[in-house]
């Protein structure tokens, strides 16, 4: 899905999205289960883990614009959560199927938002630099890219090919 509005708030925000999914879909390509789910070292987190976490805060985006996307999986994946059993966490497949879902929500929600709906104010926990909506997803938007460019890290220390380049 594209965002096709002209936004200038907005536009190059789906950009990023759309090519952060791309880096994600490469970053997992050619991974086994165990692969995916395997820890650089115990105070890192999995590629999995990070996939998880990027589809929740995905989720808060969208909700953040007014949709009410949830992914079923509680805390899970919020920033600081505790490791969990590999059991009961979703299985991979579910957040896969989750993330094409996030994504053509998002880009529907980043499509159709207003000036008027960016410039409210910012909810939430406090973030550096946001006060506005626009704001708020501007720094979530950074937020993703950095946890993308984590998920290419790590692969590349379990020894897989790069993302790009």
């Amino acid at each position: 899905m594209t965002a096709t509005a002209n936004n200038p708030v907005t536009e190059p925000l789906a950009a990023i999205f759309r090519l952060n999914d791309g880096f994600i879909t490469r970053a997992l390509d050619g991974l086994s289960e165990d692969d995916v789910r395997r820890r650089p070292s115990d105070r890192s987190n999995s590629i999995f883990w990070l996939l998880g976490h990027v589809v929740h805060t995905r989720g808060s985006i969208v909700r953040i614009l007014g949709g009410d996307f949830r992914t079923g999986w509680g805390d899970t994946f919020r920033r600081g959560a505790v490791h969990m059993d590999p059991k009961d966490y979703p299985s991979l497949a579910s957040i896969e199927q989750t993330r094409v879902a996030a994504m053509q929500e998002l880009l529907a929600r980043l499509t159709s938002a207003s000036a008027e709906q960016l410039g409210k104010p910012a909810a939430g926990p406090p973030l550096p630099n946001v006060e506005t909506v626009g704001d708020q997803i501007t720094f979530l938007t950074f937020h993703e890219s950095y946890h993308v460019g984590q998920m290419a890290f790590v692969r590349k220390m379990l020894g897989h090919a790069s993302v790009a380049g």
